[in-house]
């Protein structure tokens, strides 16, 4: 993956950041969760923020860390993702996924001093090339055709070695898709 391709993957996840920022009534934190659950198998494993259960907008947001002690590896997960209805009644899937590795470490660090991890500290992660971005899903209005059962939309899901081993072609449409699904999404938080 070039140094262009992965600064603006970069940016789409601080886009991500801003839409939480946006839709903030709508979101929690995984300190908030486990206040809720006390017994919720996030405890120290996650931080991080994620949309409430009866979100408004429809749109659902994560951004955490994900350090399970058992597994000794670490990520960092940025999502966005909305089901909407076509002209035809049919559910389509919009959104983004941005997959990033991280030192356990730290992260565990930053899950264990949960009353500090704030978005910024997630964007800081995301952009910190240490830090290797190791999945891409994106969902372009996805879904199935309700009468002919036929596949609709365009699915990206990408790997580390096929982000590294993408050309210029396919990192062009990837970064097309992005734009369209995020401009959605900005469009759906706006109405809400």
């Amino acid at each position: 993956m070039t140094t262009e391709f992965r600064n603006y993957a970069d940016s789409i996840a601080d886009k991500i950041f801003g839409l939480s920022l946006q839709l903030d009534n709508e979101i929690e934190t995984w300190r908030d969760v486990v206040a809720r659950v006390p017994d919720s198998t996030s405890k120290g494993v996650s931080d991080g923020f994620i949309t409430k259960p009866d979100s408004a907008s429809g749109i659902e947001i994560v951004a955490d860390i994900q350090a399970p002690p058992t597994e000794q590896t670490a990520r960092l997960r940025i999502r966005a993702m909305e089901i909407i209805k076509d002209g035809d009644d049919n559910e389509r899937f919009n959104g983004i996924q941005l997959i990033y590795s991280l030192d356990y470490d730290k992260a565990h660090k930053l899950v264990e001093q949960t009353d500090a991890l704030t978005r910024n500290d997630l964007s800081v992660l995301a952009k910190d090339s240490a830090n290797q971005l190791e999945n891409i899903v994106i969902s372009d209005l996805t879904g199935r055709d309700s009468a002919s059962d036929q596949l609709l939309g365009k699915r990206y899901d990408l790997s580390t070695d096929e982000l590294n081993a993408m050309n210029e072609k396919t990192s062009i449409e990837l970064k097309t898709a992005m734009d369209s699904v995020l401009e959605r999404l900005q469009k759906s938080a706006a109405k809400k």
